[in-house]
């Protein structure tokens, strides 16, 4: 560590806190938001389907690159973790967590790291909008 402090050694991200997912009820059946909840994530938000287990009502993405930020990081990459429940009848939840990384590339000869970083939540608000958006619409 002393060594670090000597030679300027960048400064790693820190854990972020523990991700609480995005959340929104939905006056629709558990069949209704399921559909539509697949159709948005893997469609209209490119991400790519890895589990899908409606028993359960749980949905994983595999990770999908983000925009590149040049002035914070190189890559950004997220990935999926979604609950669809039926809470009562004609009311179901869908809960949203992202799990966010960020390349760093050390300076010299050390391998690129990914760091989980928290999310800002728009993604996951994005979605959820949009879910409510195609519920509505004829």
């Amino acid at each position: 560590m002393a060594f670090c402090l000597l030679l300027a050694c960048p400064k790693l991200p820190e854990q972020p806190e523990k991700a609480y997912p995005a959340e929104r009820v939905y006056e629709f059946s558990f069949e209704e938001v399921w559909a539509t909840t697949i159709k948005v994530v893997g469609d209209e938000f490119d991400y790519p389907l890895s589990a899908i287990e409606k028993a359960s009502g749980v949905i994983h993405t595999d990770f999908r690159s983000e925009v590149r930020s040049p002035l914070y990081y190189n890559q950004k990459r997220s990935r999926l973790s979604i609950y669809v429940e039926e809470i009562e009848k004609g009311k179901t939840i869908v809960k949203i967590t992202n799990h966010v990384e960020v390349l760093h590339e050390p300076v010299g000869p050390s391998p690129p790291i990914w760091h989980v970083i928290s999310s800002d939540k728009t993604r996951e608000l994005d979605i959820l909008k949009r879910i409510g958006e195609r519920l509505t619409s004829p």
